[in-house]
């Protein structure tokens, strides 16, 4: 995120400028100022909490004591800013003023500055401070109780300009999970990252970890910390209070919400919406609201006034009592509530999939992803998960699923490495029936093995160039152009229920080289009669009699070392593909003696994103369709 702070005034200008409130636990901040002015100060005041809204820094800041840390470019003196060439790093408190901890000489102004803040452990952070030109500086500083931080600029009486890069990383927390039941007080390590998601089987301890993980190290500020479990009891009562002072209200919700209170087990009490709804700000309360109504009904918290005095709020789904409501939108209510919710800075949610079909898991799992990351108008937040559903593993960050399992009665925790273990995790949560698992989204039909080498990276590449989104395509090769009239029907009948025909049979696509006799050419028309009406566009028959042809000219170049046109690559193929014997693999391409397969194989290692341009439009059409056209 970027956020630009200035200022033209003459007059001293001191206040928070952006708009951010960050939490320091368990993250790594890195600020890249780019200053446009000789002279400036930027740096972050910390605060338990929100920050007060008082003026001025005396008042602002009461009963605190780390105030403020801040990078300084030159010194001000006698009310005159002076020493440009100067960096110090200082720390602001009111009983002592400025106090520098470090200086360096032999800056150059408007010099790009790299401030780095990083938590360590409660109360505790390092500070970085790094420009060209000067050394880079470390500084350990205990904040306390403080947890939280906005940026800030300013610059006495005198203009400014900062232009400030802000990245967030989160920081893996090394938890020392503990628990007296399934854990049977064993001590496990676990680091709990933006994401971590606890998987396996009934009864294997995957609540027991959720829960030990949720006392992990932390500030004072532990209603920052909250659990939904599977005990969703829900009550939907009247909130009730009489003043409608802000402070009043973060007072109550900081004090007195139930699910504050908490069982000896770790499970909260029973949830209630419209005292949590109501404590949200009302930006982030018609957030919610709007999110129920796209995939539910239209959901809206009514004020109950009696005379001046604002004595209740009623909620209501579609006009009626929100225990009307099924079960899924029931379930999904309170995640969606916390997800919102800036003052939760860790998260943790038993079976998320409660009462949710497929679809909407992916959906909520969608949300939850987005809000450990900060996008999609979620505040960044730690989010802890224990599921039954493969919907809910991570597939892009396999690190951050961990497998419960128990042996001999002793629990075990397993994190995943790779994206092998989550197809096998996933095997074992849909109950290890293959015919459950990795049905493809769409199928492309090839001729042979060195097709579908060379069409698997293109469709690779197209990924990760971004130009489809659709990752499970499988290309089945049929060995020949002779085999692919039946080839295509047995793609089908992996399918081993009728069920699924039809749907394949509306999408397979298909990639055929040219055919060399009336023979081939018939059984080409025969899979497009197969396949119904559009087969047209998703049969391809390119124009020559192999893949070979159409590798992109700039990569052989590179691999070879020639200049070869298109054309006379051609001619080089051909003789290539002619010299190859029926009794063996090899055959000379370039002087250099290589089989088919090898030549794929160098090919598609050299391969970049930008030679997606270089391949045949038809051919890279077709896939795009494939994934276009598939689940």
């Amino acid at each position: 995120m970027t956020h630009v702070l200035l200022s033209d005034s003459e007059d001293e200008h001191n206040d928070v400028s952006v708009p951010d409130l960050f939490a320091i636990r368990g993250h790594l901040f890195v600020f890249k100022v780019i200053p446009a002015t000789d002279y400036w100060r930027f740096g972050v005041r910390f605060v338990i909490g929100n920050r007060q809204t008082h003026d001025g820094t005396f008042k602002r800041y009461k009963d605190t004591t780390v105030k403020h840390i801040e990078i300084c470019a030159g010194e001000r003196s006698n009310e005159q800013w002076r020493l440009p060439n100067r960096l110090q790093l200082q720390q602001y408190t009111v009983s002592t003023k400025d106090h520098v901890l470090y200086r360096a000489d032999g800056y150059q102004p408007k010099t790009p500055v790299s401030f780095k803040i990083e938590w360590i452990k409660n109360g505790e952070v390092i500070i970085y401070v790094a420009a060209e030109g000067i050394e880079t500086h470390v500084e350990e500083i205990d904040l306390g109780a403080h947890s939280h931080f906005k940026a800030f600029a300013w610059a006495d009486k005198t203009p400014y300009e900062i232009t400030s890069e802000i990245t967030v990383s989160t920081l893996p927390m090394l938890s020392a999970l503990k628990d007296t039941s399934a854990l049977q007080n064993q001590t496990v390590n676990v680091p709990i990252q933006d994401l971590t998601i606890f998987f396996g089987r009934n009864n294997s301890g995957k609540t027991s970890a959720l829960v030990a993980a949720c006392h992990i190290p932390r500030d004072d500020n532990d209603h920052a910390v909250d659990y939904i479990g599977v005990n969703r009891n829900f009550t939907v009562t009247s909130y009730n209070y009489i003043n409608e002072n802000k402070a009043d209200r973060k007072s109550i919700q900081k004090n007195n919400r139930r699910r504050r209170t908490q069982k000896d087990d770790g499970y909260n009490q029973p949830f209630d919406w419209v005292e949590e709804l109501s404590l949200q700000d009302r930006e982030d309360r018609k957030k919610i609201l709007d999110w129920m109504a796209a995939y539910f009904e239209p959901w809206l918290l009514e004020k109950e006034h009696s005379g001046e005095y604002h004595v209740g709020n009623q909620l209501q789904a579609n006009g009626m009592n929100p225990i009307t409501q099924g079960t899924g939108a029931r379930s999904v209510f309170p995640i969606i509530i916390q997800l919102f919710n800036p003052e939760v800075a860790l998260l943790s949610i038993d079976e998320p999939e409660l009462a949710l079909e497929a679809g909407m898991q992916k959906i909520l799992f969608k949300v939850i992803k987005e809000a450990s990351q900060g996008l999609g108008g979620f505040p960044r937040k730690r989010i802890i998960l224990a599921t039954h559903s493969h919907l809910f593993l991570d597939r892009i960050a396999p690190t951050n699923n961990f497998q419960v399992s128990k042996k001999n009665g002793t629990v075990e925790i397993k994190q995943l490495q790779d994206h092998k273990s989550i197809e096998y995790a996933t095997y074992q949560l849909l109950g290890h029936t293959p015919a459950d698992l990795f049905f493809p989204s769409n199928i492309i039909i090839v001729e042979g093995a060195i097709d579908q080498i060379f069409l698997t990276a293109l469709h690779k590449h197209l990924l990760s160039a971004g130009r489809v989104k659709n990752e499970k395509i499988a290309f089945h090769f049929v060995d020949g152009i002779g085999n692919a009239a039946t080839g295509s029907v047995a793609a089908l009948q992996m399918f081993k229920t009728q069920s699924y025909s039809p749907v394949y049979k509306e999408r397979i696509c298909g990639i055929f080289d040219q055919p060399h006799n009336p023979a081939e050419s018939k059984a080409i028309a025969e899979i497009k009669k197969y396949f119904n009406a559009d087969a047209d566009r998703r049969f391809l028959v390119i124009e020559r009699d192999a893949i070979e042809y159409y590798y992109p000219v700039k990569i052989i170049n590179k691999l070879f070392n020639t200049k070869l046109s298109m054309e006379t690559y051609q001619a080089a193929i051909k003789v290539f593909l002619d010299s190859i014997p029926r009794n063996s693999n090899l055959g000379t391409f370039m002087g250099e003696t290589i089989s088919k397969k090898q030549l794929v194989n160098k090919v598609v290692e050299a391969f970049t994103d930008d030679d997606l341009d270089d391949v045949n439009p038809a051919i890279v059409g077709l896939i795009i369709l494939a994934c276009e056209r598939g689940f």
